[in-house]
């Protein structure tokens, strides 16, 4: 299984909303290729909606890395932001310190 990161919080919404849908489409493209991947923006991210919970990365932390610990691969989907995302950077060096692969998304 693949985890795919991407950055995602942000003050204004309207980015949060962008980075969600770059991350669903990033995501769908990669599916109908045949990978099994899980991005929890793309798995979340209504959810925190529906159900009024926070978008920041502090809040989230157990459950992605509860689920990236289970990952063969950490892909990181180079979408705007992603080199100064604190989430991103966290599972990073998770995966590194876990001897799970890292790989990068265009």
């Amino acid at each position: 299984m693949i985890y795919l990161a991407s950055p995602y919080t942000d003050k204004d919404p309207k980015v949060v909303q962008e980075r969600f849908q770059i991350a669903q489409h990033c995501t769908a493209m990669l599916m109908k290729k045949g990978f099994v991947i899980f991005s929890p923006i793309v798995h979340c991210h209504e959810i925190a909606n529906l159900y009024d919970l926070p978008k920041h990365f502090e809040f989230w932390r157990a459950y992605d890395l509860g689920i990236l610990w289970k990952a063969d691969a950490l892909w990181i989907l180079k979408a705007p932001g992603w080199e100064l995302s604190a989430g991103v950077e966290m599972e990073k060096q998770f995966a590194r310190e876990h001897n799970i692969k890292v790989y990068y998304v265009d």
